[in-house]
């Protein structure tokens, strides 16, 4: 099956991905063999960079489930002196996953049908897809998961690879360095129905669960009252934000979003800052966790006196909207130039869902 344009026939759409796959070839032999100072190289994600890949894109043809892919293109011609500095990132494997994510996202709004599985997935993949299979058979069953040998119970038999299987990247920091955080608190913002908020729980003692949608709340309370963690994990039915205000969020699971606009069928939510929760509360902050549907940025922006201060561990989806990927690593190491930064891939099901930013000091 062939996703067609607009104004592309089968063959054309078939001729832009070859295109597009070809530049990509072409670009990764050249950042391999280019000194890092000079033109494409391995250190810079850029409008040059990306424009080699989309010339071939038309305006019509992309349609389904590709509206971050869209999002990434406009982005990127919209802003052509963005850059990403890759040096940031000290591991080579972080490296290749983000030059794999903006790959993936030109295939995808070139369209995900005609794209081949073996352009989209490595064998790193692979070898997670099958255990993941693996890790379902041993530690879920019913509404039930295992984390670090502990049995708990969801609300919801809906169990996420990234929460579970990766631990949302807390599998990828050193435990010496976790254990300086050991006795502050954690704050996971889109905590969903709870599941992010149990696998936290098991590196913090207290837990401020925020989640603004009313039948996640829901069973974001129902999770804690099956777990008797109620001393342990403090639910807040409010979002974040750069800002105190009153917004509309369209409720759709875990796929829930805070709109600009109301519409009919959206929830009126509040919002918060992460630093005025601080204060507020007066918490000694650890870790703040981010997956709130392309709200990252702005919700980062209201927690910078905390991340200033407190310098905690950061976990930001950074996948949702392009300008995140951009700007919110650029951000943050202009204001603590000492964080370490990691981008990791927590769904290799998916070509550009859950990737994730990590940074730490």
């Amino acid at each position: 099956t062939v996703m067609r344009g607009e104004n592309l026939s089968q063959e054309e759409l078939e001729q832009a991905v070859k295109e597009a796959y070809r530049r990509w070839e072409e670009f990764d032999r050249k950042r391999k063999c280019t000194d890092c100072a000079q033109g494409f190289s391995s250190d810079v994600i850029d409008y040059n960079l990306i424009c080699s890949l989309i010339k071939n894109v038309q305006n019509g043809f992309w349609q389904g489930d590709i509206n971050f892919s869209l999002d990434f293109i406009d982005y990127i011609k919209n802003n052509k002196n963005i850059k990403l500095n890759l040096k940031l990132f000290k591991y080579e494997q972080d490296k290749k996953e983000i030059l794999k994510f903006v790959k993936n996202n030109i295939y995808l709004a070139l369209g995900k049908n005609v794209v081949h599985k073996s352009l989209l997935f490595d064998e790193e993949d692979l070898y997670f897809q099958k255990k993941y299979i693996e890790f379902t058979q041993k530690n879920i069953k019913n509404n039930d998961v295992i984390i670090n040998n502990k049995k708990y119970q969801l609300s919801n038999n809906i169990f996420g690879m990234s929460v579970f299987f990766h631990k949302l990247g807390l599998n990828e920091i050193e435990k010496s360095l976790l254990d300086k955080y050991v006795n502050k608190t954690a704050i996971d913002c889109g905590a969903y129905i709870g599941d992010s908020s149990l696998v936290l729980y098991n590196y913090f003692p207290q837990v401020y669960a925020l989640e603004p949608e009313e039948n996640n709340f829901k069973l974001l309370k129902k999770t804690i009252q099956l777990n008797k963690l109620e001393k342990h994990i403090i639910p807040l039915k409010i979002g974040v934000g750069n800002k105190k205000t009153v917004k509309s969020i369209k409720p759709i699971g875990d796929s829930s979003f805070i709109s600009e606009k109301y519409t009919e069928g959206n929830e009126i939510i509040f919002i918060t800052t992460i630093d005025d929760l601080v204060k507020e509360n007066n918490l000694n902050v650890g870790l703040i966790k981010m997956d709130i549907e392309g709200y990252e940025l702005k919700a980062i922006k209201g927690a910078e006196a905390t991340i200033k201060k407190q310098k905690p561990i950061l976990i930001i989806s950074v996948y949702h909207r392009s300008r995140d990927f951009f700007e919110i690593p650029n951000l943050i190491a202009h204001w603590i130039p000492e964080y370490q930064f990691r981008f990791l891939n927590l769904y290799h099901l998916h070509p550009i869902y859950e990737k994730i930013l990590i940074c730490y000091v």
